[in-house]
């Protein structure tokens, strides 16, 4: 059985900004810290080829999320791409390590 224990929005689309229309496939994690993270695609569109990952963070007791910066889409190998469905995970140092798909465009 699930047990919710907190519930609430990280972020809003904006219509204003057609990169940051919608938000999906988000992933949270908790830090040791109790700091927690969600990272998500952001874009005009559903698998839009301009999408980037965004990040948000609360912090212990914080009922606010603060948006942080996107993490725009790299190139591979000199070959445009976009990121794709974000994960996050804390090593035994505390670094956060970053996992995601990059689609070819």
């Amino acid at each position: 059985m699930t047990t919710v224990i907190e519930e609430g929005t990280v972020f809003l689309g904006r219509r204003d900004l057609p990169n940051e229309r919608i938000a999906f496939f988000p992933t949270l994690l908790q830090r040791q810290s109790g700091d927690r993270f969600c990272i998500f695609q952001v874009g005009a569109a559903k698998n839009s080829p301009q999408a980037e990952l965004g990040l948000c963070r609360a912090r212990p007791g914080a009922l606010q999320w603060e948006r942080l910066p996107n993490l725009t889409s790299p190139k591979w190998n000199e070959r445009p791409g976009s990121l794709c469905i974000g994960s996050l995970a804390e090593s035994e140092d505390g670094r956060l390590c970053l996992f995601a798909t990059w689609y070819d465009r």
